[in-house]
């Protein structure tokens, strides 16, 4: 069995059932190095992102593809791109990256700036930037399977497409999506004469 320190050293460490998790969740981990792989990708990470042990675990844990990552070629570029896309500070970006880890496993031109074009859109940019901070999964979802279709429901219902909307149309299933559009219609009807 990997030992702890192996994943998590000076103080941050797995107990047992931890441990089997992330390493279930990424059977690689077991054929890494440890000083040439592991360790260098978690002092950058928590470094970058001042994370406190705990807050560095809590990453691990949520998303250990990251020692799949380099961090030249991957995990820098992507929290210098948030960073400057989204015009967050330091603490900002800790933040989003504690909240959504996987955020590092979507590429950039093909998940996370079509995605953000998408919301700034419709909402504009300052908005847009509140959105992901307070939601950052926001930009994991789908855009040709769930958000544009959705926006399509919406429009063609006549639903003002404000920050509410954009959050429903996101983190809600198909059923919540669909029961909260027949509800919104209703209130639509309600409110311009019309009969339900």
């Amino acid at each position: 069995m990997i030992e702890n320190s192996t994943i998590c050293r000076s103080g941050c460490f797995f107990d047992d059932e931890e441990l089997k998790k992330v390493v279930l969740r990424l059977p690689a981990l077991l054929g890494l190095s440890i000083k040439g792989n592991m360790d260098p990708k978690l002092d950058y990470v928590q470094k970058r992102l001042s994370l406190d042990e705990n807050d560095l675990k809590k990453v691990v844990m949520r998303f250990p593809q990251i020692f799949t990552l380099g961090v030249e070629g991957t995990l820098e570029p992507k929290l210098k791109y948030l960073q400057e896309r989204l015009s967050v500070d330091e603490e900002e970006l800790s933040y989003m990256i504690r909240r959504m880890p996987a955020l590092f496993g979507y590429k950039i031109d093909l998940n996370l700036e079509p995605t953000i074009k998408f919301y700034e859109d419709l909402v504009g940019v300052e908005t847009t930037k509140k959105l992901i901070l307070g939601r950052p999964a926001l930009v994991t979802y789908s855009l040709e399977k769930r958000l544009k279709p959705r926006l399509d429901d919406a429009r063609n219902a006549g639903i003002t497409i404000d920050s509410a909307t954009l959050i429903r149309m996101g983190v809600l299933t198909n059923e919540a999506w669909a029961a909260s559009l027949a509800y919104q219609i209703k209130q639509l009807l309600k409110s311009s004469g019309g009969l339900w």
